[in-house]
């Protein structure tokens, strides 16, 4: 059986969408935006999250690299 007709399958490019939205180190959390669709967490609960955990200095870019993954799921 594929996988696709087990599982829900999303594949994109999230080192361009990580340098996109400022980083390619942000990479990371592109999928972590990618994946909080399916998480019984509050995207305002990760998004206060990503704000807590990364250097202040990379705050806006990680929160653009959240938004795009989870855009980019969100639309395919």
């Amino acid at each position: 059986m594929p996988l696709s007709e087990k599982y829900i399958v999303k594949a994109f490019n999230a080192d361009e969408l990580a340098f996109e939205a400022g980083s390619r180190l942000s990479m990371n959390v592109v999928m972590v935006g990618a994946v909080s669709g399916y998480l019984p967490i509050p995207k305002e609960t990760l998004l206060e999250s990503i704000k807590a955990l990364v250097p202040q200095k990379t705050i806006e870019v990680n929160l653009r690299a959240f938004e795009a993954g989870r855009q980019k799921v969100e639309e395919s």
